[in-house]
Order: C-alpha cells, then structure tokens, then sequence
C-alpha cells in the first residue's frame, strides 16, 4: 500500500518558526511536568528569538527561556530527578564554561551545578529512573574511583554499580538504553562480551547477566540498539539493527521474554527514538519507508501492534527526538523542511486523528503457514465465513479493522468455526491467528 502525501503540512513550528538556523540540530527532548516545561537539547546557540541560548533552552508553550548561558557542548538526555533537572552529554561544563561539569550537569531553576562523589570520564548517553535511583548510560568506564562499564546509578548522594555488569570486550563502546520488562532490568546499546556471551543487549534475571534469546543479543558487528519501549507487553529495540545479518526485525524487533519477532517488516533505515503516544508506538529516525517498503512514511511512523500506519508529509532530514508537551506530539532533529514548509529542527502535530496510510505487513514465512494451516470461506463473503484451521492447540483467532480496531477475539476449540461479521460495515478486515509458536495474517473481504 503506497502512501500519498498531503500538500499542505500537518506540522507547525515550535514557537515563531525561526527554529534553531539550517545547520544545528536537536538531540533530546524532555517533557517536564512538574514546572510544565518543555527542555530541548542540541548543537544551536540560537532558537527563535534567543541568541544566546547554548545547547539547551525551555519551552513554557508560548516563549522559549534560556538557563542562564546553557552548557559547552552537546547535551545527549535530560531528566528531572530529586527536585532537579539532570542533563548528560559530552560537554565539559555548564553555564557556557563557568561551572565544571563534565558529561553531567544539574540544573535547579535558578543556577547550573556539577555532582559529587567522582567525576564521569565519558559521555553520558541516556537516562532512566528506576526504584527511586538515576541509572545513568553512555561511554564511560569510570566514576572517580569507582569502575563501572557504560551504565550505574546515582541515588541522590552516592554512585553504585549495576549488578556488576560484565566488561565490554572492545573499547570505544556504549550502553545507550535500560529497561524493566518481566521484573527484569535489560540494557541495551553498542557493546560486547565475550566472557558473558552477550551482544548489544543483556538481561539480569537477579542473579546473573544473560544474553536475549539465539543468538546471544543482535547479529552484527556494525549494529546497534539506540532504544528500547516496553508496549502492548512486548519489549521492542530500535536501533541500526540488519535482517541481512541474521536479526529476526530490520532496524527494530520485539522480545516476549521467549523468543525475538519481526515488526510488520519494520523500516528502510535506521531508527533514532521510540515514543508511546495515545496507545500507539512512534518511531523516528532516517527512513523513508515502513512495512518492507509497502508504505511510505519520511522519517517517522506509527505501529498499534497489528499495522505501520505513515502520518503525512516528507521530512527533509531526519528526527532524532520524540517527546509529548500538552498532549501534542513533538518531533525534533536536524530537519529543514516538511511537507513543503520551512519548519526547522523542531515541529508539532497539527494533523488531529489524521492517517495518511496504513498497512498490516504480511511476509513470505506467514503466507505460506496460510496456505498449510488457515482456510477461510467463502472469501471474499456477505458477512458470513468459516475458518478452518489443521490444528487448534491453544489457538487464539482475532479480526481487526483497516485501521487497527480489535473487533473480535476468540480462543478456538474446533477446527471448523463459523463467524459473522454483519454488525460491522463491509470492507477489508484483518484475521490473526496467534499460535504458542507463530502468528499469522490474512485478509477477509466482506462485501
């Protein structure tokens, strides 16, 4: 299904529309909800109408405000912990170059301060607060005396390890993501472990740090996780993540604490940031396509958990950062142009429920299950079918609509079933059937 682009944007710009000049860019975003502030973080010194905004700037929903003179190079997070702003990234101080901070900062609203207790020597990538405790990641190896490897936590006086996390194997590496998923912590990033068997993702199951699934973590030397969700009870990684190279999804997959799944044929390219928003997982980054080509979507694109669905309007550049602000999705990164506007770095919906285009992805592996295990007749039908599956072990059927409405669910005890669809409008519905081992997708036509 080819998407069509709208001719007039569904995007407006944050602010006056100036932005932040052609070259800058924004890296992160952050929705702060205790002074209902909207942070950004990124290479500009200057964003609408202040000049001397460097690196980082707040959005109250009508003004930008600066913080104080900003930080000395590229901020990478940022997150509110403990009455406090935290920004990490690989600058060597803050309020311009008045307060040594290196790769990390605090910031209380009125001035910038640095954090005792050992100085990072390494940027800091990503931050997440878990159990009342800052798990802080990025390149580091070091806090002080302290020796870590790319990711500990901080708890509001003192740093501590995770657990122990193994040694990378290779240096110039990073942990870039933690999640909890199952009541276990999992760590993502670009890294490697021979003596824990480990690649790019591990798990800690409370005793032990393990390897995800066969093979141990990604295939691929040149992959990497950029960033993990945990939606619809499924734990997705996005990242630069190649089918080519043996991995189950191209550049995202989903893990069910089992075994690793592809996402409806995921994306042309690399994926930056992932972000819940209104029960639906966006994704941004520099891809041009989603659903194996079927569906175009510039830069970014939605997934319900049956269909890649495309929003409107080609991005010119890429999206880095996903956050929401006053229930409105923002978009940012290092883009000049969308949908023929001038819109630079930092953009917001403006489209209401507006879909450009919508696909449930269905590969070669699920068509040939079809064709052994799924029968549906007559199809297409007047409401009225029959499914016939060969085995019906615990077997769980449901339809969907085009647009990804859950309208039937049944869990099925016999191998010919009949099903009427007369309650609902005619048109293109979606049947999955989720077996203990695969799940399969088939169209039902009701005319």
């Amino acid at each position: 299904m080819q998407s069509k682009m709208n001719a007039q944007s569904n995007w407006k710009p944050v602010g006056i529309g100036q932005g932040i000049g052609l070259v800058p860019y924004i890296e992160c975003m952050y929705n702060d909800t205790v002074d209902d502030l909207l942070y950004v973080g990124g290479t500009f010194t200057i964003i609408d109408n202040l000049d001397t905004a460097y690196q980082i700037a707040a959005w109250d929903g009508a003004n930008w405000n600066r913080l104080k003179m900003g930080l000395y190079n590229l901020p990478y997070d940022i997150i509110r912990f403990q009455n406090k702003i935290y920004v990490g990234g690989v600058f060597p101080s803050a309020d311009y170059n008045l307060v040594n901070a290196p790769y990390i900062a605090t910031w209380d609203g009125v001035q910038w301060d640095s954090l005792p207790g050992g100085k990072l020597n390494g940027p800091v990538k990503h931050f997440e607060i878990i159990n009342n405790e800052l798990y802080v990641m990025g390149g580091f190896d070091s806090i002080g005396n302290l020796e870590v490897q790319g990711i500990a936590k901080w708890n509001g006086a003192t740093w501590s390890d995770v657990n122990n996390f193994p040694r990378y194997s290779t240096n110039g590496n990073a942990v870039n993501d933690v999640a909890i998923y199952q009541g276990n912590i999992y760590v993502a990033g670009n890294f490697y472990s021979s003596t824990a068997n480990i690649e790019d993702i591990a798990m800690y199951d409370g005793a032990t740090w393990q390897s995800v699934g066969t093979p141990p973590g990604m295939y691929g030397g040149f992959n990497i996780v950029q960033e993990m969700e945990v939606f619809n009870n499924e734990l997705y990684v996005g990242g630069d993540i190649s089918k080519a190279a043996g991995n189950t999804g191209e550049n995202i997959q989903k893990w069910n604490g089992i075994q690793w799944s592809d996402v409806g044929g995921g994306t042309s390219w690399q994926i930056r940031t992932m972000k819940k928003h209104n029960n639906e997982l966006y994704v941004g980054g520099g891809f041009e396509s989603v659903a194996n080509g079927l569906v175009r979507a510039s830069k970014i694109a939605k997934w319900d958990g049956v269909q890649w669905c495309a929003l409107s309007d080609s991005i010119v550049g890429g999206v880095l950062a996903l956050e929401t602000y006053h229930d409105t999705l923002i978009i940012a990164g290092d883009f000049i142009n969308i949908g023929g506007d001038t819109i630079h770095k930092i953009a917001k919906w403006d489209g209401g429920n507006y879909t450009d285009s919508c696909n449930v992805y269905v590969g070669v592996e699920d068509i040939n299950d079809i064709e052994s295990q799924v029968s549906i007749y007559p199809n297409p039908n007047t409401g009225f079918f029959t499914i016939e599956l060969d085995d019906t072990r615990s077997t769980l059927i449901e339809i969907y609509t085009v647009s990804g409405q859950l309208i039937l669910q049944k869990k099925l005890d016999q191998n010919y079933t009949k099903f009427n669809l007369t309650e609902h409008s005619k048109g293109l519905y979606f049947l999955r059937v989720k077996t203990p081992t695969e799940t399969i997708i088939e169209k039902i036509v009701y005319q």
